[in-house]
């Protein structure tokens, strides 16, 4: 087995630097962009293999690679439109391999949105 030691990670164009530690300790593990009416479609994703549709507002996502453990941290957001503040994620279940979501009214029903994003840190 060989180890690559690099102080400066760049893409071919010589832009979008990061450090190994950086890499390491925080930046996205894993990401996903979909839409979650009707026929649920990935619009774009970082290691995410798929997501469920478990029913009315309520998906899961299957990371690509696990992320270790369940020592990871969430963030989302969810909404039919750019004008709808008035929805938001809740957590159902997750893994080191799935992370279950539900998208939801003020009043906790359950509904079906067309923007659903999610953010995984570890």
């Amino acid at each position: 087995m060989s180890t690559l030691k690099v102080n400066t990670i760049q893409d071919t164009g010589g832009g979008s630097s990061s450090t190994p530690a950086q890499i390491a300790s925080g930046r996205a593990k894993a990401w996903i962009n979909f839409n979650g009416e009707g026929s649920i479609s990935i619009r774009g994703s970082f290691n995410c293999s798929s997501i469920s549709d478990n029913g009315t507002g309520d998906y899961t996502v299957n990371f690509s690679s696990s992320l270790g453990d369940v020592n990871y941290a969430a963030a989302g957001i969810c909404g039919e439109n750019t004008n709808d503040p008035n929805r938001y994620v809740g957590l159902q279940s997750y893994s080191a391999t799935h992370f279950r979501v539900a998208t939801n009214f003020p009043s906790h029903q359950r509904n079906d949105v067309g923007f659903v994003g999610l953010t995984f840190f570890r």
